[in-house]
């Protein structure tokens, strides 16, 4: 990986952490998911990031993370916008699909934008 997916991925951890906190805060009677997976997903990102820019070059734990993250966003988006007419705050709908968005695609990105599967080994020809 790049230093450039690399930093995404960092940038990518903090906007979790943020978004996390920020639905706790503003909506403090959701349940406890949205707090956890904003506060590990970005975690789990932001360590990733960081040792890809360090130079850690295996993906595949990214991808299964960035894979368990997007199925927990995509369920909590589904759950909140179901609640929508109940729920008077659009704060937190709109913010889980965007946070869903871009961890699926910074996903997306990783295995089709960087590769998961070294080049090297093409390289002979």
């Amino acid at each position: 990986m790049n230093r450039t997916v690399a930093l995404e991925f960092i940038v990518l951890g903090i906007l979790l952490i943020g978004f996390g906190l920020l639905a706790h805060y503003f909506v403090p009677n959701v349940s406890y998911a949205m707090l956890l997976t904003g506060i590990l997903g970005g975690a789990i990102c932001m360590i990733w990031g960081i040792l890809s820019f360090r130079g850690y070059q295996k993906k595949w734990w990214l991808v299964l993370a960035l894979a368990v993250i997007s199925f927990v966003f995509l369920a909590q988006a589904v759950t909140e916008w179901m609640q929508f007419g109940e729920n008077a705050s659009r704060f937190l709908p709109v913010g889980t699909t965007l946070m869903l968005i871009f961890t699926f695609g910074s996903l997306m990105n990783l295995l089709h934008g960087q590769g998961c599967i070294s080049k090297k080994a093409d390289s002979r020809r």
